[in-house]
Order: C-alpha cells, then structure tokens, then sequence
C-alpha cells in the first residue's frame, strides 16, 4: 500500500502557490471538480435549525445540497 505523507505547509505551497510557480494538476483538477459542483449542484430549502456546536445553522434558506453535511447539522 503506498501512503504519501504531505506537510500542512507542502500542501498549502501546492494550494496557494506564489505568483510564477506553476499550479499543480491535482490543484487544477480539485479546482475543477469544485467548480462543477457549484454549478451543478441542486438546491435545498433548509428549515431554521441549530448545528452541531447549538448555534444557528448557516445553512438555514436555500443551499446546494453539498453543504448539508458541513457543520453535522444534517439539515
């Protein structure tokens, strides 16, 4: 099994590169498929609830269905 262990600080060098440096194809690709869910992603209405920490939730209104499982509020 290959593991590849990365630093925090490696893995914000390839998420954040400085100007002149090029850009990862993994980063490339992650940014893509993000992009993708964004805009294909459907809608949900999701009622006033409290997340896992008791506050509101900020996933109250209409939200895509991607976000719903952030914060462990489970809509």
């Amino acid at each position: 099994m290959t593991s590849n262990i990365v630093s925090v600080d490696a893995l914000y060098r390839d998420l954040y590169p400085a100007a002149g440096t090029r850009i990862k194809q993994w980063v490339v690709e992650m940014q893509r498929e993000f992009a993708w869910e964004r805009e294909t992603c459907p809608r949900v209405d999701v009622p006033v609830h409290n997340d896992n920490c008791g506050g509101e939730c900020r996933n109250v209104g209409t939200t895509q269905w991607m976000n719903l499982d952030q914060d462990s509020c489970h809509g």
